[in-house]
């Protein structure tokens, strides 16, 4: 499953991307540093696959303390730059792949990592997307998710089409334009009745930037 208007948004957002991670707010800042360290923690030793790796931000955290992690991500122009991250090449793979065929990627792994990414799944395709993720994992993988809060007046206005269950935010790009991407919003209580199912070891995390849940998968 493609999403052109998605991915046109990264491809040209690819250099300047990672200015996310720089806004001066301490609680923001502070949510990001406490993301990292819960990857750190929860990686260490792992095998992992990352889905939607983009430009590496997350990726050097899990390959600080992981066994091996292959990053993946349908942009090319953001794996490019991911690549100039400072990690050990033996540590590191980078495969360009579609989320939605995972099993083109030839091997299974013995935990998972996407951050970012679950909020740009369309709802109706969820449980495929994670029933494609778990076919890649060995028994018992842990499974590492985050993505964002929604927080009122930041990172644009929330649209909502008639009809449809999912939101959009309008995104700018760098030529002054703006793409509309699709961009859904988690809360506790969906995030535990989506993940209950197909989970054992459950924990979810709510701050207010970021969520974050982690689990074995059954």
């Amino acid at each position: 499953m493609r999403d052109d208007k998605m991915q046109n948004y990264y491809r040209q957002r690819a250099r300047d991307y990672e200015m996310i991670y720089h806004r001066p707010d301490a609680v923001r800042l502070a949510e990001q540093e406490a993301l990292a360290s819960w990857i750190r923690t929860s990686l260490a030793g792992v095998d992992v696959v990352e889905i939607a790796a983009g430009t590496g931000w997350w990726t050097v955290q899990a390959a600080a303390v992981a066994q091996h992690v292959t990053a993946t991500d349908a942009v090319a122009e953001t794996l490019e730059i991911a690549k100039t991250k400072p990690f050990d090449p033996a540590k590191v793979a980078f495969r360009i792949a579609d989320a939605y065929q995972l099993d083109a990627l030839g091997r299974n792994f013995d935990g998972a990592l996407s951050c970012f990414w679950l909020s740009h799944v369309p709802r109706a395709v969820l449980r495929d997307f994670i029933g494609g993720l778990h076919r890649l994992l060995r028994p018992g993988p842990v499974v590492c998710l985050a993505d964002n809060c929604l927080v009122p007046r930041l990172g644009g206005e929330l649209v909502r089409v008639a009809g449809q269950a999912d939101s959009y935010k309008y995104w700018p790009l760098v030529d002054g334009g703006t793409e509309l991407v699709l961009k859904n919003y988690y809360s506790e209580a969906e995030l535990t009745q989506l993940f209950t199912p197909v989970a054992q070891d459950l924990e979810i995390d709510i701050g207010r930037h970021f969520w974050r849940l982690r689990y074995r998968r059954l």
